[in-house]
């Protein structure tokens, strides 16, 4: 895996395990964990496992905007299809608990 593949996949598993904490935490009452917090966390789990994959093609595919990365991942066989309706559902309610009040 290259380098720069390795660093998105260490992010996916750094965030998954973070969302995993988050939601552990909510259902043990141990602290103030928001569960919607974890959706944040999916979708950038989500994020790098994308990007990882898109830096494994030949040549290393890099994008710097999610709409250039949605771009990508409509444009890729593999990706299309579930993945993408995955990918695009976490982005919009990561959106929805960061920026919408009250969500």
């Amino acid at each position: 895996m290259s380098g720069s593949a390795q660093q998105h996949f260490e992010l996916y598993a750094r965030n998954l395990e973070r969302a995993e904490l988050v939601l552990e935490e909510w259902r043990d009452k141990k602290g103030k964990s928001d569960p919607d917090w974890a959706l944040v966390l999916y979708f950038y789990a989500s994020l790098h496992l994308v990007e990882a994959y898109l830096a494994k093609q030949d040549p290393p595919i890099v994008v710097d905007k999610h709409s250039h990365r949605f771009d990508k991942i409509k444009a890729d066989t593999f990706l299309l299809g579930d993945v993408y309706e995955h990918y695009r559902s976490l982005y919009i309610l990561s959106e929805n608990v960061r920026y919408q009040a009250g969500y």
